[in-house]
């Protein structure tokens, strides 16, 4: 979807330099930046989801290495080389639920900027606003 986003940003670029009219070629010039913003942030958020998904799947692998190790320790066949796996284990989960947090977080912040975004106008913009508000009068 993000290639096709693309690639419809740069057609309307190009139908903007060859239209003859000022105040279409500047609607098409930001319909052109909105699509390009759609695009760079529908990459952005499939590339955190992706993100997600692995840290989760890690962490599930990770707690059940961590189960199994605690079955075996309270199975009484346990020795010192058992507790220094088991505290490596403990570490490796906690530091993979950190990853994972923040992660979440990256991915709520850049939720919470894609929705107040509100773009700037240029001064072909203001201008080409200006013209199509005294022409509908």
């Amino acid at each position: 979807m993000t290639e096709v986003l693309r690639r419809t940003a740069v057609e309307s670029l190009q139908t903007a330099q060859a239209e003859p009219d000022r105040i279409v070629a500047a609607s098409l010039v930001r319909r052109a930046e909105a699509l390009q913003r759609r695009a760079d942030a529908t990459h952005r958020s499939s590339l955190l989801v992706r993100r997600l998904g692995a840290l989760r799947q890690e962490m599930a692998a990770e707690t059940e290495a961590l189960r199994a190790g605690l079955s075996a320790y309270y199975t009484g066949a346990n020795d010192i080389a058992d507790l220094t796996q088991m505290a490596e284990d403990i570490r490796r989960v906690a530091a993979e639920a950190t990853a994972l947090t923040a992660a979440r977080e990256e991915l709520d912040e850049m939720s919470a900027a894609a929705a107040s975004y509100v773009p700037h106008l240029k001064p072909e913009t203001a201008e080409a606003r200006l013209h199509l508000e005294r022409g509908a009068r």
